[in-house]
């Protein structure tokens, strides 16, 4: 197994993290199908293409307004379902019904089915692919994003307060099903009739979800420019360390996903056209690298539980110097579910910490996810094993590009 010297913070010498923050930040805006998405994704391309075999952009259609519209749509439909309660539960459950299955459909489900209903654009990946020089027997799939649609203004700062209101939201819809069918059994035909007594009572309780549901007209918007950028750089400057390691049988390659935030729609988009050639895949999402060096390590059922996957990412984490833990969820993270659609098996890796303040000159964030994204590799191909030299010492010599890849 051959072992790999490679520079700490290779990008403080060239390439030079500062300088491409700054060039990336002033196409302005990155939201979904902008100019400023269109921009980075050449500027990033043109980073990935110094160093990989081969590098694609995918230009799909996109409707950004079609992940957040049809939140909109439930919420009012829940606050007109609740009004409706007190007249005619028929008319409830409809407004209910109707709210919840657009919902269900286009952010559970991930269906395209409504995007017709929403304004279109066009967006695209970054796919920058590294071959081997023999037989394909595996391929890792390192994925992150690059745009900045954003998060809503309260949730980029108050993540556990807007966890609680959904779930709180969640609640109160199973609430409305729940008093809405008991009226309907006790008032019989098609549950007409102004609520009374009791059926009056549990409805004036349900007024408490009321506000929850009416928060979703109230979220701002706010560019994450930080943390989607920081995974983003982190993988194309591993793939520039990559550059000159000769890999066998193992293929790697950086996905930098378009419109990411507005359902997954990058992923989706190339899932359609890269995930069918039949060779073994495993992805690994990191979004989010963290400036403190502390991770989770996201499982769900399925493919993605699989506890070998957790182990890889964990060993990797240790040999990087990181901290990470596993955490099992019920569901999978929208990403995962596009990857084992298409028969990846994938595990999601969030920093706890988000790295917000990268054009303040931290780059923690991107030597975290630079680091663990190298072991991430080693592990998985077992054809490398990298040891990071120090920042001072890569930086003495003229020769630093020379010096990523020196084998013992």
């Amino acid at each position: 197994m051959k072992t790999c010297k490679l520079p700490l913070r290779p990008w403080r010498g060239e390439p030079n993290v500062d300088d491409d923050i700054k060039r990336i930040e002033s196409f302005g805006k990155r939201n979904s199908a902008s100019d400023g998405e269109r921009e980075a994704a050449a500027y990033l391309a043109n980073l990935a293409s110094a160093s990989a075999s081969e590098v694609h952009i995918q230009k799909f259609a996109v409707h950004p307004k079609t992940y957040s519209g049809v939140m909109l749509f439930a919420a009012t439909c829940a606050i007109l379902s609740y009004a409706s309660y007190f007249f005619s539960t028929l008319v409830s459950l409809l407004l209910l019904t109707a709210g919840i299955l657009p919902c269900l459909i286009t952010r559970v489900l991930l269906s395209r089915f409504f995007d017709v209903i929403f304004s279109s654009g066009e967006s695209q990946n970054v796919y920058a692919l590294k071959r081997c020089a023999g037989e394909v027997k595996r391929r890792i799939i390192l994925v992150s994003r690059y745009g900045a649609d954003g998060e809503h203004f309260i949730e980029a700062r108050r993540k556990k307060f807007c966890a609680l209101c959904r779930a709180i939201g969640a609640i109160g819809l199973v609430y409305l099903f729940a008093i809405n069918v008991a009226r309907w059994a006790l008032v019989g035909g098609i549950g007409a009739g102004i609520a009374q007594g009791g059926t009056l009572a549990a409805g004036l309780a349900g007024i408490v979800f009321a506000p929850v549901w009416g928060m979703a007209y109230f979220f701002e918007r706010s560019d994450d420019e930080g943390e989607q950028l920081c995974g983003a750089l982190a993988l194309v400057y591993a793939l520039d360390s990559l550059k000159d390691v000769k890999f066998e049988n193992t293929e790697v390659g950086v996905l930098l996903a378009g419109s990411g935030e507005v359902g997954a729609r990058g992923e989706m988009a190339f899932a359609d056209e890269f995930c069918d050639d039949g060779v073994e895949s495993v992805a690994f999402i990191m979004n989010v690298p963290c400036k403190s060096g502390r991770f989770e390590v996201l499982c769900a059922g399925g493919k993605n539980g699989d506890d070998d996957m957790a182990r890889l990412v964990l060993g990797a984490a240790k040999a990087a110097g990181l901290n990470a833990n596993v955490r099992k969820s019920a569901f999978e993270h929208p990403e995962s579910r596009v990857f084992s659609r298409a028969g990846i098996r994938s595990v999601q890796i969030e920093g706890i910490e988000d790295s917000r303040d990268l054009a303040g000159g931290d780059h923690d964030g991107i030597e975290a996810g630079y680091m663990f994204a190298l072991e991430i590799v080693g592990k998985f191909c077992g054809e490398a094993n990298f040891e990071f030299s120090s920042a001072e010492q890569s930086f003495e010599s003229n020769d630093t590009n020379d010096s990523h890849n020196d084998e013992e």
